[in-house]
């Protein structure tokens, strides 16, 4: 039993450090955001498939759907992070509160 509890923390912490390293500190959201478009996904795999309507062409449309919240949501924090740091080197100011802002989308999507 102990081998097993040694071996999920590992994989835990692992995941966990993974996920803050990619992340941030916020990265709870970005998973919360995540297990929200797979049970879209299903929900909308289940549905198509219960109407006997199912299609490639529309569950293409889905995943780019997705993919385009996913971009827009790196774009929102990229520009923070350009921001900060043009705030710093050239107005000699901390703009951190502009990595506050960046949170407002992945809080709206949920």
């Amino acid at each position: 039993m102990k081998i097993f509890t040694d071996a999920y923390n590992l994989v835990a912490g692992a995941l966990v450090a993974l996920l803050s390293a990619v992340f941030g500190v916020c990265w709870y959201i970005f998973a919360g955001y995540f297990v929200l478009n797979v049970f879209d996904w299903l929900t909308g795999w289940y549905r198509s498939r219960k109407k006997k309507r199912e299609s490639s062409c529309a569950g293409l449309k889905g995943i780019l759907k997705k993919d385009g919240y996913w971009v827009v949501a790196a774009v929102a924090f990229l520009v923070s992070h350009v921001l900060v740091h043009l705030g710093n080197d050239f107005i000699l100011d901390n703009l951190q509160i502009l990595r506050k802002i960046n949170y407002f989308f992945p809080y709206s999507l949920l």
